[in-house]
């Protein structure tokens, strides 16, 4: 599945009035973490008390709704985890723009969308 994130801040869970991208899955929280993305930060900010996310197995910062750039950092490699699902972050360039992959499946991409 291809899920194009660009500049800004994409919300994962299982409240599709809350989330960007629906989660719908027992084991996601409501409001899961949020992927924020900008040419100087790539971050991941948890939102989820009671199932937190875990980059690289550490809990991910907070997040916080008044700062996007409030997260744990991303970068290539780094393995993306919550409930029972595990996700590697890879970056990688391809036609002038990034791209982020999670297990093979691109996830973001970075810049305009391409027509």
């Amino acid at each position: 599945a291809l899920i194009s994130l660009y500049e800004g801040r994409t919300k994962f869970g299982r409240d599709p009035s809350w989330a960007d991208e629906y989660l719908p899955n027992r084991f996601v929280s409501l409001q899961q973490f949020a992927i924020s993305i900008s040419d100087d930060y790539r971050t991941i900010a948890n939102y989820s008390q009671r199932n937190p996310t875990l980059i690289d197995n550490v809990k991910a910062i907070d997040g916080s709704e008044e700062n996007l750039e409030t997260g744990s950092p991303l970068k290539s490699g780094s393995i993306i985890q919550f409930g029972p699902f595990k996700y590697k972050f890879q970056l990688t360039s391809q036609l002038g723009s990034s791209e982020y992959h999670t297990n093979g499946r691109v996830v973001a991409k970075a810049g305009a969308p391409n027509a």
